[in-house]
């Protein structure tokens, strides 16, 4: 795994998964831990209703780095 250098940017894009349960009884934070690896540094995750007891959580994950 390489890691960017101090002072250099990440870049980080949108990143969506699907969850059974509404908003109301999740948690899209904790929820990212089991999809994607600590490595794709994900936070800011929101939670939109899909459908009867189905939500969609997104996230900001990393998607590359260092220009």
């Amino acid at each position: 795994m390489l890691l960017p250098s101090l002072g250099e940017d990440i870049k980080f894009c949108p990143g969506s998964f699907s969850a059974n349960g509404a908003c109301a009884n999740i948690d899209c934070g904790d929820l990212a831990s089991f999809q994607w690896p600590a490595s794709s540094m994900f936070h800011s995750c929101v939670c939109s209703d899909a459908g009867e007891n189905k939500s969609t959580c997104t996230c900001q994950i990393v998607c590359g780095c260092c220009g």
